[in-house]
């Protein structure tokens, strides 16, 4: 948003005429905030699921897509869990996520949970 506002302010210090500005910066914006959003649906863990000693860590698009079509989702076993005061670093199968502290309500027993897992799966 900054580059548009410069851009507008050199713009109408020249005299020149804005609307083209803005038009393209109002469009490029809408665009920009789409792609971003978009990126971080299909990226920011948002569910988790614990069955057994297997887990899966659905993202925001997944969860949704996976409500809406009445399927299962795939458990995979947690091979690694590293837990600091602000986060939790979990690797399911192949995949390796992040959940911060800040957005998960329940942080303390889900970082616990985790914990667990990863020990049960170490003793195997």
């Amino acid at each position: 948003m900054l580059p548009i506002m410069i851009v507008i302010l050199v713009a109408a210090l020249q005299g020149e005429y804005l609307t083209p500005y803005l038009y393209t910066g109002f469009i490029g914006g809408l665009a920009l905030a789409g792609i971003v959003t978009q990126y971080w649906m299909r990226s920011a863990p948002a569910y988790l699921s614990i069955y057994g000693s297997s887990a899966a860590v659905l993202s925001v698009s997944e969860f949704y897509a996976l409500n809406e079509s009445g399927s299962d989702h795939k458990h995979g076993y947690v091979i690694d869990v590293s837990t600091t005061s602000e986060m939790v670093s979990i690797t399911v199968g192949l995949d390796s996520f992040r959940l911060k502290r800040t957005d998960w309500d329940n942080f303390g027993e889900v970082s616990e949970v985790l914990a667990e897992l990863n020990k049960e799966y170490h003793h195997l």
